[in-house]
């Protein structure tokens, strides 16, 4: 009789024990929906995702994300494989402000949060008047005349040319009146992430538009005398009232080494070649493309030891 009535009075423990956990999860779940336990996200956030690593090395090593598990958390610029430890879902329903736009870059190898600048539009954009005015050197002379600043900016969106991939762009400035922007191709010393390695670009340079400018001039093109070569431009700066560009190949004896060309307006508004030096035999840290601008750290060559560069 005892052998019989044990497992059935050990089942219905069993059955007691199931329905009880599920009580409890159904209860919890219900809790979570609720919100309840969104104050124990900031203390997991902490223990879990620690303080949010903002390295990098290029620009695409970065994104915006949120790092507090909060509402209205709009984010902050963070390594791409860095995550927020948020498990409970917030529930409060709360009015937030509009977030600003804004994207990651990665500066001195820290990601860093830049505004989206947009193009002005223009108010003409949909009326048959005129079509918009290519850039010329001449304004940039022009920019250079009324001694405006030169300043690197965040990426302009203004559409790109078809030839062009937003990722060949490292680089836009604000000059005066004007946006620059400086196109690369993928070598052994640019490393260009959302470029393929061997992709060829059809087209390598400076572009150039107004603010009010709904498209891109390819004001100076850039082009090799060897395939190998891979002259790419890295900066643009000011001196004396003169504008720089400094152009450098792949042809160095590596670590980023290679023949730098530096291009300068004259007299004429033509583009013309100011100066030829070995790059980057100094460089230690920092930005590297803004570290050809300083050529007392570079070593001086002939003009004719720069003669794989052509430009139009």
């Amino acid at each position: 009789m005892i052998n019989t009535i044990m497992p059935a009075r050990g089942g219905k423990k069993i059955l007691k024990i199931i329905i009880i956990i599920l009580a409890l999860a159904i209860i919890a779940l219900a809790v979570n929906i609720s919100g309840f336990w969104t104050f124990l996200n900031w203390p997991l956030n902490k223990l879990i995702a620690g303080t949010p690593d903002g390295s990098c090395y290029v620009s695409s090593d970065c994104k915006i994300a949120p790092t507090t598990c909060g509402v209205c958390d709009c984010g902050q610029a963070v390594n791409k494989n860095w995550q927020a430890y948020c498990p409970f879902k917030n529930r409060q329903i709360i009015h937030c402000k509009m977030c600003p736009s804004v994207q990651a870059r990665c500066l001195n190898y820290a990601c860093r949060t830049e505004k989206v600048i947009p193009s002005q539009p223009n108010p003409n954009a949909n009326l048959n008047i005129q079509p918009q005015v290519a850039v010329t050197n001449a304004d940039l002379a022009a920019q250079l005349k009324s001694k405006a600043d030169l300043t690197e900016t965040a990426p302009v969106e203004i559409p790109l040319p078809a030839s062009i991939k937003a990722g060949q762009i490292q680089k836009y400035f604000i000059f005066g009146d004007l946006y620059l922007a400086l196109v690369l191709q993928p070598s052994m010393n640019v490393l260009l992430p959302d470029v393929p390695v061997n992709y060829t670009a059809p087209w390598v340079g400076v572009l150039a538009a107004r603010k009010n400018d709904t498209t891109w001039t390819q004001i100076l093109r850039l082009s090799d005398q060897v395939q190998t070569d891979k002259n790419n431009p890295y900066y643009l700066w000011l001196k004396g009232n003169k504008i720089f560009l400094s152009v450098v190949d792949q042809n160095g004896a590596g670590s980023g080494e290679g023949m730098m060309k530096v291009l300068t307006l004259d007299n004429q508004n033509h583009w013309v070649l100011d100066g030829c030096y070995y790059f980057n035999g100094t460089y230690t840290d920092g930005d590297y493309f803004i570290f050809s601008q300083y050529l007392d750290k570079a070593e001086p060559r002939p003009l004719s030891e720069c003669s794989n560069l052509r430009w139009e």
